[in-house]
Order: structure tokens, then sequence, then C-alpha cells
């Protein structure tokens, strides 16, 4: 290995504290501080320090001037501003007959008094960070107390790379006795070492992921780099903040459910994440990998255009307090608005657990029109039952654009037809088409209010299956077809024995009808006249809604017997 040492000495504190005052971000500050240099020139050394025939001679280290980094009367300063200091300029060129590598350390010696290191600025060409931020490596020198690595790269024969150096110190550096007449003398040591070749192929990450006990281990050993492998490990549980580490299998703690805003703690219930990055021995970081485990078998996306987020099965832990009341979260929304020109954002959608009337027409105002904008249960729901909301509820709650379009509910005949006929997909795509029965009263679409129903397809898309019947052949099924197959009526949440419910799902081809759920062990989905009460035992008005976006659980495992508590603050 050849080594060469680019030499600088850096002394602060050969100046002083004087009262002088700086104005910085209008923050008066009495520091003023000199940096300088004991030497007037860098130095250069060569060493050869291997047994083999490799020397250093073609490695060249070429400097734009002779001047020393020198700050006199300096004080703390921005990033911004740092970028504009005059930086010191060099050039390292590979004259070898080989590849080689490089790393450019900076190294502090024993002569260095300033202990702390926390507000120490670095500027590598356009990598700048702390200076104790850096990773430490291994001394070169022998009056060296610790090293950082400022960089590491690849030169091919005959290649040459500049460089800009710039120190600074970070504008929030304190006016305490820890920085006032310092030294810190550092010396900047370029270790080359010669290579048959440059690999600039990434590495492959691969991983796999299990929970063991309360521990939820993440195993990338089958990563794959075809020339130098894989020498180190990035993991990430956000995406954004990565864990550094050697060993190729990472644990840590599940933790349950984190606390916060509606929509992400049920999506954290859901699934455990984490983002894998290898690096191979020549720095090439290959592309993010991400694996999940899956914590929670009652949550599941519904793969609609949407993907929303649903609690599935015969009774999951989805159970919140809402308005003093006990309600059941339908799931996570995506793409919800306001209004027709609002940008889309997920929003958590609940149902009330017991329903506000179990003997209630749909719409009595005109019973010959299935339009919900003038339904007499909206009306109801929207006016006497909102208006006795508490105002921490109503103000968990907005206006919400629902959804309105009408459902053909034609049989295709193929009962297991994933694209045709009433499938609580189809039910989906039309229940958010724009279809709509020219003698509806109301020709829109779309209903903006606070207070609606469930839909044909929630409680299509909420059943888990069972043995006979799967999740997925119960979903590839008509919702009209579902008549006495348990597996998948049974095992839908939103199934209840004891009554039919009312939905939002408005029949196309009748404009008097409305898509009810049936109860009476037979689970399917049909069509009844919207002044229907007395209808195979009573029909029931369930409300939903969608809660605000800030709209926050604070406590509770989703259980009935500790139901989520919801917080705005």
């Amino acid at each position: 290995m050849g080594t060469v040492e680019n030499v600088k000495k850096s002394t602060w504190g050969e100046g002083y504290f004087s009262n002088k005052r700086l104005v910085l971000f209008i923050i008066a500050l009495t520091l003023v501080l000199i940096i300088g240099t004991s030497y007037a020139l860098w130095n250069i050394t060569l060493k050869q320090t291997d047994e083999n025939k490799i020397t250093s001679g073609c490695f060249k280290i070429i400097f734009k001037d002779q001047n020393p980094i020198y700050l006199e009367n300096a004080y703390p300063m921005t990033k911004e501003e740092g970028k504009r200091l005059i930086p010191y300029e060099f050039t390292i060129e590979n004259n070898c007959g080989n590849a080689a590598s490089y790393q450019i350390n900076l190294e502090l010696t024993n002569t260095t008094t300033l202990q702390n290191l926390e507000h120490i600025r670095t500027m590598l060409n356009e990598s700048d960070n702390f200076l104790n931020e850096n990773e430490e490596v291994e001394k070169t020198l022998d009056n060296a107390t610790i090293a950082y690595k400022l960089s590491f790269g690849y030169l091919e024969k005959a290649e040459k790379k500049d460089f800009t150096l710039r120190l600074w110190l970070d504008e929030n550096t304190p006016t305490t006795e820890e920085y006032m007449n310092k030294v810190l003398e550092s010396r900047v040591t370029i270790i080359t070492t010669s290579l048959k070749k440059i690999d600039k192929v990434k590495p492959v990450a691969n991983a796999t992921i299990k929970k063991e006990g309360n521990n939820i281990i993440v195993d990338a050993s089958t990563s794959e780099d075809d020339y130098s492998g894989v020498k180190k490990y990035y993991y990430s549980l956000d995406g954004e903040t990565y864990i550094k580490q050697d060993e190729s299998t990472f644990i840590t703690e599940d933790k349950g459910l984190s606390y916060g805003i509606a929509d992400a703690v049920v999506k954290s219930a859901a699934n455990f994440e984490c983002y894998i990055k290898v690096e191979d021995g020549f720095g090439n970081i290959s592309d993010v990998k991400k694996v999940s485990l899956q914590r929670s078998p009652s949550l599941v996306y519904d793969k609609t255009t949407d993907n929303n987020l649903r609690y599935i099965g015969k009774n999951p832990n989805n159970y919140v307090r809402f308005n003093n009341e006990l309600w059941r979260i339908i799931g996570v929304m995506n793409n919800m608005k306001t209004n027709a020109s609002d940008k889309g954002e997920s929003r958590v959608k609940i149902i009330k657990a017991t329903p506000y009337s179990t003997n209630m027409a749909w719409n009595t105002s005109d019973a010959t029109r299935n339009s919900w904008a003038v339904a007499s249960s909206n009306a109801t729901l929207n006016g006497t039952y909102y208006n006795s909301f508490t105002e921490e509820a109503k103000e968990m709650t907005s206006l919400t654009l629902w959804n309105i379009g009408e459902v053909n509910g034609v049989y295709a005949g193929n009962e297991y037809s994933p694209t045709n006929g009433d499938t609580a997909m189809q039910f989906y795509r039309q229940e958010r088409g724009t279809a709509v029965n020219s003698e509806r009263t109301s020709k829109k679409p779309t209903w903006v209010g606070r207070i609606g129903l469930m839909y044909a397809s929630d409680y299509g898309f909420a059943t888990s299956g069972g043995e006979s019947y799967t999740r997925e052949t119960c979903l590839n099924r008509q919702l009209g077809r579902w008549n006495d197959i348990y597996d998948c009526y049974g095992n839908s949440w939103l199934f209840r024995s004891d009554r039919s419910q009312w939905t939002l799902s408005m029949k196309l081809d009748d404009y008097n009808s409305i898509f009810y759920i049936y109860n009476g062990g037979e689970g399917s989905v049909g069509s009844v006249s919207t002044a229907s009460i007395n209808y195979n035992r009573t029909l029931s008005i369930t409300p939903a809604l969608y809660l605000k976006t800030d709209v926050k659980i604070i406590s509770g495992d989703g259980s009935n017997s500790n139901p989520f508590e919801l917080s705005l603050s």
C-alpha cells in the first residue's frame, strides 16, 4: 500500500477573545476567533508502507497555491456563509499503471487543546458536515489522537480529481470557556491503494424478516456482490434515517402501536416495514430493498385503484371511542377530498358500532327517488344526530366529498368472474363512477357532507374468507351470491345477523332502489325500495363518517374493552 500524506497544521486560539461585538443574525456575540496555521506551507511527505514493488512515486498531489487556510478574526457563521469562504484547492492525480483507491483523512495531533468538536464544520468539495460526524478511522500519524475520514473514492489510471477544502465555526458555537483560547492542530493524510480494477456495479440487497418473541429480526446476509462482496449494511424504519453497521442482521424491538396521527397508527398496526441498502468494498450502494412483516392479519390493502387499508375478519380489534359512543374503524381511505378540486389525502373512516335506528326507511321524503342528497335519512343524520355530537366530536369531522355513483347490480353469470358483475371490486368502481339514473332527483355522482353510510363494497372488502371460501374466492364472487356462504358473510365484521342494513350504494337501473345487506343467515347484497322499513325483519341505519387528518389516537388497543381513544391535541 502506498501512502501519500498531505500535511496541514491549523492552529486555533493563537489569537484571542476580545470585546469586539459581532452581529450574527441580529444576535450580538462577543466571540472573536483567529484561525491560523503554524506552518506557512502544506508539506508533502511520501511513505512506502508495504513490502511489494508498488511505489507512490507515480501518484501526484498538485496544489493551486502554497498558502494555508488562514481565517483572522473568525466568527461563527451559517452554512451558506461557510460555502462562500475562499477554499484551499488541490488535485490528486493517478499516473500509475493501475487503478487506485484514495482516502482523505483529517487527523488531530496531540497538541490540540480543543476538546469539544461539536461546532467545527468542514467542507470537502460539496460534502459538508460537522467534523465529529465523519467516520472515525485508524490513525496513520504517530502524534495523532484521532482521525476522521473526509472522503473515499477511486481513480482510474491517468485520472485526476480536484478538491476544495473549507473550514469554519458553526453559527451555534457557544461563547463558553471550552472554546476560548484553544488550539486545534490537524493534518490531512491521503492514503492510496493500488487496485487491479475498479468495480462500479452496484450490489443487490436481499433480506428476510421474521418475529421472535418481542423482537423483529431482519437478515440481509443473502445480499449479493460479485467482486468485492458486501461490506456494510444500512437499515431504516422510515426510509429516511439509516443505521449503518458491519453485521448483516438487524434486531429491533417490536413496540407495537406508535400513537399519533390516526391514519398513521392504523397503518403501523398493519405492517412492520424495514428498508435495507448494502455497500460493497468499492463504496457502491445498492438500490433500496423494502421488507414487510404483517403484524395483524386483520388489516389488509384492498388492491383497488386507491389501495385503501381495511380491517377484515369476524371481529377485528378496530373499536374506537367517538362522541362518547363506541364506533369501529372501517379503514384508512386514500385520495379523500372535501371538494372536487381538492388534493386527495388519507383519512380514517369509522362506522357506529350500533345503528342509529334499527327500523328506518332510507328515504320517505321522495320515496320514488334514490337520491342521497335529498334522502330523509341523510337529513336526520346530518341534522338531528350531528347536532347531538359533542363539540370535540364535531371538531374531529369535516365536510367530505362522498361518491354516490350508481351501480348496475347485474349478475355476470360466472360466479368467479373478478371483473364482471357486482363483486366488491365492481361495486367499488361503480360507486366512484359517474353513472346516474336520469330520473334521480340529484344528477350529481358526488355529495358533500359529514355523515353517510357504508358502501356495499365496504361490506364485501371486510371479509377475511374461510377454509372453503378464501378471501380471494369471496371477493371474486358477486355480493348478491354470498347467500348461505358463511365463509364470506360470517367473516365480514360488518355483517349483522339480527338486522338488515342500508348502504349508500344506489341501483342504476331502478331509481327507486337501494342496495342493502340482508340478514337472516343469508348475508347477500340485494336491492329494495328506498321507503322500505320492515323487509325481512328490519332495515337499520348505521352512520359512517371520515375523521379529519389531524385526529390522533392517543391510547387503547382497539379491543371492545379497550377501544382507541381520540384527541385533537
